[in-house]
């Protein structure tokens, strides 16, 4: 495989394994290989954290990347990109705002946190 762009890994940081959690965590698994053939980034999913790490999911994530601490995605060093994907707007709010203040890069979707907290 020829990648046209210098490649780069990106360690992504993942809180939530719900139904958008679990599609982001599976689309970035499947699709490795054709996102680093067209944009050069090799994105590897380093941590996932959860609420219950023994609730049954239709994910299966290795056991030695799954947590329930967010604060450990945010005290990894490896980890450049946080996905924040918890939902709800104080738990939330403590992850982005301890991750922003850690230099990391934040991807969040969750509407209701933007809305009240901007």
């Amino acid at each position: 495989m020829t990648v046209p762009f210098p490649q780069r890994i990106l360690h992504v940081g993942l809180a939530g394994l719900g139904n958008v959690g679990a599609g982001v965590y599976k689309n970035l698994e499947k699709n490795r290989d054709l996102i680093l053939q067209r944009t050069g980034a090799d994105i590897r999913v380093r941590r996932v954290v959860v609420r219950d790490a023994a609730r049954a999911r239709d994910v299966a994530v290795p056991a030695e990347m799954l947590g329930t601490d967010w604060r450990a995605l945010v005290a990894d060093p490896e980890i450049q990109v946080i996905v924040e994907l918890i939902g709800g707007t104080g738990t939330a709010y403590e992850l982005v705002c301890a991750a922003l203040r850690a230099k990391k890069i934040v991807v969040t979707g969750n509407k209701a946190l933007l809305a009240e907290r901007g």
